[in-house]
């Protein structure tokens, strides 16, 4: 029967789900799943905390399913979507993380927006280069004194001097603080500032402090929702700090799309619209504090009426957005003004007319320039300005100061050569001007710098023309600069200037020395004149050289000699021997053969507690010459001197691996606490890896008479699993339970005092309606336990019931039990029942959630009649097979 209703019920719900979207089969679920990238193993893993196995779903359980699995997902979507906050694009939730939150903590960025394309208009950059951020409030945030309070934000108010107190209060749901023994204050609406003066006025009547030695601080500020549409990027509800303002909301949505209006931003509150011109912000950043907002407030980006674009000789070409009553001059200004090149007197306009092009000439000189009337869709072009530079002669090369300079009436060689002054390196033999002719062609003068200077106005001395440039050639130009240099076994290896009598004794010397290690011969590397691409190695026996200086073994060097001393080290291998397992410091140890297995073992910490000193393994690597490499093994054993006591002894050789292995089994106690109403609360050892609670509570003397078995709780902190439902009264009736867990290391079980009290949540309820008075500060109550009794029942008792005036209803009643678990109210078709309330439950009225905005017609989505009312028959078929097979079976 129960199996039939199961059945019936699942059906009826399906057939419910036909209209508004089509059934699902197992495959196009996983993919549901999978688009919010949950996984089916993740989801059976979350419901199987909860107590439903899946695979193995109880008729008592099918009236719960659905619901159960639609709360689940959302919980897990949002841990997401949590874990992932930096994208805006996956999550329109900003979390105020203030109560967890460290002293240290300031406002910090929590989001920055998804640079989707590039920056076409001037102002984009502010919402897609991340130089706005969104903030989460953390402790001591000080936000600026023209924000506005709310309900939900945290206060603390310090007084100091000669009299000191701290308090923290919550502006709650009326916009009121009750400081103790004082009048409520009222707060919403005020600015930071305002309310600093108001609260210091008021704590001025009971304390004594002077005006500086108070303070007004907002410990955590509350949270709010934000509506914007429009012509956003993504636009849509979001849940945010109320630290924040209209400027780091629209960073949430991506800010205006290349369609969207940055002028024109409305901010829409009950009271009053504001209007948003991102332009003001980036010329002035303190008016985004006059944008502060509150709850549900609406921000609408309209399309952008007049957009124009600048080009050329402006500091900052780009599109920009102007506002019907600006003019040229306003554009110009935002394009950061002309450049110094700029033609002002003739600025091109391309404007379309009728559907044609056309182009207007504005001279921005005049006032009737300036104040040209722009419309949406010119095209401003600043050309650069014609003027070029003519009359100029330079000087470059071997003189003090090259560069160009004016061309003077009758001005000669000999005085620009007075103006740029030639260096000592200067040849006076030889130099050449380039002289610019009429058709565009260069010619080059050759002159004799000596002669001019010895009769200055002479014929060499000839007069300069306009960009006629002097150059004047360095010496060393003409001048091959040789280096050897020395590499290897020396102090301090380099490179030097050669000098045609440089020997290889004296290139050692300038290079400090060989080190110890340098060998009784070098090479020499030398360039072949003829061919620099090639190398000749010579051979120097650097021992002779350095013995006999005279010998022919002292080379003299030639140009880019390198000279390469050989080292010892080149010529030997180091090897390591390695030791692995259960030592304190297990590593590689360079070998000797003054190493032995006691000093690399010591050396290596020795062995660890759970160490087996007789099954330590020595592996080896075994070649000879031109033959294929093998591996064999020993096992040695060690006293507790770590002295070989058994097994062959053997000498380290390089490349060694020592493994020293686990005693079997071994591992050090294993703890659980016990807390609360047992006889011997505390710590205790596991003696069974297998050892069950029950076990561990008799050995903890069993439970006391004042145990609350049904409020006891497990925390398991293995696997970051936490809390753990736990029913310890079916463990103490019946041992094989199934809540009769495994004890796992570090477990903790608290077991607390008989509780006779039910506590009821007063949202959502008739209390504060029927009884301002006695309910108006309370959020819950708590009343003596009426066994038997089911949630409604102490809801209309002590509560009046439920409100509908916030739209709760009975099916949103739940019940969190002592123990860690959760129910909701049970149904089938217009039948409901509450949870039934066991001592120290907690019982919570929901209210219906508000319904999604309505589809616009054109996106209403068709439903396929026939296909919805074919897959309700199929579905009909199918229940009515299984009610026949599960006849046949009961038959």
């Amino acid at each position: 029967m129960r199996f039939f209703t199961l059945l019936l019920s699942l059906f009826c719900f399906s057939m419910i789900g036909i209209a508004q979207s089509p059934l699902l089969n197992a495959q196009e679920a996983k993919e549901k799943l999978a688009k919010k990238d949950i996984s089916d193993a993740e989801l059976k893993k979350r419901m199987l905390e909860k107590g439903y196995d899946l695979d193995n779903i109880s008729p008592e359980q099918s009236a719960d399913l659905q619901t159960v699995l639609e709360e689940t997902i959302k919980e897990i979507e949002t841990e997401k979507k949590e874990s992932i906050i930096s994208q805006p694009t996956e999550s329109k939730e900003i979390v105020d993380k203030t109560s967890d939150s460290t002293e240290d903590e300031k406002i910090s960025p929590v989001l920055t927006p998804v640079n989707k394309s590039a920056v076409s208009i001037y102002g984009q950059s502010a919402f897609r280069d991340k130089s706005l951020n969104v903030f989460q409030t953390g402790a001591n945030v000080k936000p600026p004194n023209s924000y506005v309070l709310g309900p939900g934000d945290k206060l603390t108010v310090s007084i100091w001097g000669r009299s000191q107190a701290e308090f923290a209060f919550t502006i709650n749901d009326e916009g009121f603080i009750k400081p103790t023994n004082m009048a409520r204050i009222a707060l919403k609406g005020q600015t930071l500032a305002q309310a600093t003066e108001l609260l210091r006025q008021r704590f001025a009547q009971y304390y004594i402090f002077d005006k500086e030695q108070f303070s007004l601080t907002i410990s955590a500020a509350r949270t709010i929702t934000v509506n914007i549409f429009g012509e956003a990027e993504n636009y849509g509800s979001y849940t945010i700090s109320a630290i924040n303002t209209a400027l780091n909301a629209l960073v949430v949505a991506g800010g205006p799309t290349d369609i969207g209006s940055l002028r024109n931003i409305k901010v829409i509150n009950s009271r009053k619209t504001k209007t948003l011109d991102v332009y003001q912000f980036l010329s002035n950043p303190k008016i985004q504090f006059d944008f502060f907002l509150e709850n549900n407030d609406v921000i609408h980006i309209p399309v952008s009426e007049k957009v124009v674009e600048i080009k050329g000789q402006v500091n900052r070409p780009l599109k920009y957005e102007l506002t019907q009553n600006e003019n040229l001059a306003d554009l110009i200004k935002y394009a950061g003004n002309l450049k110094a090149n700029a033609s002002a007197q003739k600025l091109s306009i391309k404007r379309l007319v009728d559907g044609q092009k056309t182009i207007i000439d504005v001279d921005f000189t005049t006032a009737a320039g300036k104040a040209f009337k722009l419309q949406n869709g010119d095209e401003v072009e600043v050309r650069d300005s014609p003027g070029r530079l003519e009359y100029f002669t330079g000087i470059n090369g071997a003189v003090e100061y090259p560069g160009e300079y004016a061309l003077e009436k009758d001005m000669r060689i000999s005085n620009l050569l007075k103006s740029g002054q030639l260096r000592e390196d200067a040849r006076l033999d030889l130099a050449f001007l380039d002289r610019q002719m009429p058709d565009g062609t260069s010619r080059l003068i050759r002159l004799d710098i000596s002669s001019i200077l010895e009769k200055e106005g002479s014929q060499a001395d000839i007069k300069l023309e306009a960009k006629d440039r002097l150059t004047i050639f360095s010496k060393t130009r003409f001048t091959d600069q040789y280096n050897v240099s020395v590499a290897g076994a020396v102090r301090a290896a380099g490179s030097f200037a050669y000098s045609p009598d440089l020997r290889i004794t004296d290139l050692i010397n300038l290079a400090g020395g060989l080190t110890p290690t340098a060998m009784d011969f070098a090479y020499i590397l030398r360039g072949k004149p003829n061919n620099p691409d090639a190398i000749e190695y010579v051979r120097v026996d650097l021992q002779k050289a350095i013995n006999e200086p005279d010998a022919a073994a002292n080379l003299t060097l030639e140009p880019q000699d390198r000279l390469n001393i050989m080292a010892s080290t080149q010529f030997t291998d180091v090897s390591y021997v390695k030791v692995q397992g259960a030592v304190r410091n297990p590593g590689e140890y360079q070998y000797d053969s003054s190493l032995d297995m006691k000093n690399i073992l010591t050396m290596a910490g020795g062995l660890k507690l759970g160490a087996a000193s007789n099954q330590i393994d020595i592996y080896r690597l075994v070649f000879n010459k031109n033959e294929s490499t093998k591996t064999i093994a020993a096992t040695i054993e060690v006293d507790a001197d770590l002295n070989v006591v058994s097994g062959e002894s053997i000498a380290l050789q390089p490349f060694d691996i020592i493994i020293v292995r686990n005693l079997p089994d071994f591992e050090l106690q294993k703890t659980v606490t016990i807390e609360g109403e047992v006889k011997f609360p505390g710590t205790y050892a596991l003696i069974d890896k297998n050892e069950r609670i029950l076990s561990l509570i008799q050995r903890a003397g069993g439970i006391t008479e004042e145990a609350f078995l049904a409020g006891a709780d497990l925390y398991r902190s293995q696997d970051n699993l936490g809390r753990v439902i736990l029913e310890l009264e079916k463990v103490m009736k019946n041992p094989n339970s199934r809540f009769n867990y495994i004890v796992k290391e570090q477990d903790v079980i608290t077991i607390p005092k008989n509780k006779d009290l039910v506590t009821v949540n007063l949202s959502a309820t008739l209390a504060n309606e029927l009884f301002p008075e006695r309910f108006s500060t309370e959020k819950q109550v708590s009343v003596a336990y009426n066994e038997g009794k089911r949630a409604k029942w102490y809801l209309d008792e002590y509560t009046g019931g439920i409100s509908k005036r916030v739209k709760a209803r009975k099916r949103f009643i739940t019940v969190d039990y002592p123990n860690g678990e959760f129910k909701r109210s049970k149904g089938f078709l217009f039948l409901r029942s509450t949870p039934l309330i066991k001592k120290g439950s907690v019982v919570h009225v929901g209210v219906k959630p508000p319904k999604p905005p309505k589809p616009k017609k054109g996106d209403k989505e068709e439903v396929d009649w026939n296909k919805a009312i074919a897959n309700a028959l199929a579905l009909a078929a199918s229940a009515f097979t299984v009610v026949i097979l599960a006849g046949r079976v009961n038959q």
